[in-house]
């Protein structure tokens, strides 16, 4: 199961980002950070999953050899939007306890790839933070 999530960490610019693994789809190897152009959708149980899995993923990453409880991240609403390459797609935005990066923004994406769900954590990104529910909302 472990190695299901297998997750890299990239150092950038001083910026951490982590991502699952993913296969190569019109150029990109995982959806964008931002949502700019989907659909977003109002899919009460997709979300309640992305937040799920995400509570998950932070649990396990907490336990993880010298993250001091970095990750333990407060997750924000889930928004679940249509991509055109990736289909539906699952963004949340998080506060991590170890560091504030205000105001840059932290986000979790989730994606299906080839068979499995896949993670990618974007730390520290210069992106507008995501819509709130009732923004999202007007949006649809």
């Amino acid at each position: 199961m472990n190695s299901r999530l297998l997750l890299s960490a990239l150092l950038i610019g001083g910026h951490v980002l982590l991502s699952g693994a993913a296969s190569l789809n019109g150029g990109r190897a995982e959806p964008p950070l931002s949502p700019d152009g989907e659909q977003v959708m109002n899919d009460p149980d997709t979300a309640s999953y992305c937040t799920e899995k995400a509570t998950e993923l932070g649990a396990k990453l907490d336990k993880a050899p010298d993250s001091a409880g970095y990750f333990q991240w407060t997750l924000g609403k889930p928004l679940v939007s249509i991509n055109d390459i990736w289909g539906v797609v699952c963004r949340i935005d998080f506060k991590m306890a170890g560091q504030d990066v205000a105001p840059r923004v932290n986000r979790l994406v989730l994606y299906v790839g080839a068979e499995k769900l896949n993670f990618m954590i974007a730390i520290g990104q210069d992106i507008a933070p995501l819509p709130t529910e009732a923004a999202a909302a007007s949006a649809e």
